[in-house]
């Protein structure tokens, strides 16, 4: 799909860009309709530099504090996940619809069976996922 890309550029960096220059098509086209709007809008930047830097810094901040977040929960999701996952091995039981055809599941279209390695013959995990140091006490 993207075939005329050159190699520096990869899909998500172009549809990025794209997206920047409709904004700005958009920005100037709101100029060009209506400049007096726009002047006012724009006038302030250069007479408080000041505070236009801080404003720009403060949202690129808020803006980092979120990604940092939300990529954070993502990471540890995916980490508990993945180490039990591996501590716990394969499944012990499948559980599947016996008719596909029906609308609902009645107790009878479930079918439950029994996998070849049930789950009490699986090792123990090979560690804790959190532990807490001891505290000496008086």
């Amino acid at each position: 799909m993207f075939d005329f890309l050159p190699p520096w550029l990869n899909p998500v960096s172009f549809v990025l860009l794209v997206i920047v220059l409709i904004m700005l098509l958009a920005v100037a086209l709101l100029y060009f309709r209506n400049p007096t709007a726009t002047k006012l809008g724009v006038r302030n930047m250069p007479r408080r530099p000041t505070q236009t830097a801080l404003i720009v810094a403060g949202l690129t901040l808020s803006t980092v504090i979120i990604v940092a977040a939300l990529s954070t929960g993502d990471t540890l999701d995916y980490s508990v996940q993945r180490y039990a996952v591996s501590a716990y091995g394969g499944i012990d039981e499948a559980v599947a619809r016996a008719a596909a055809a029906s609308p609902r599941w009645p107790a009878s279209s479930v079918k439950v069976t029994a996998m070849p390695t049930p789950l009490q013959m699986l090792p123990p995990p090979r560690a804790s996922i959190s532990a807490a140091p001891a505290l000496p006490t008086r």
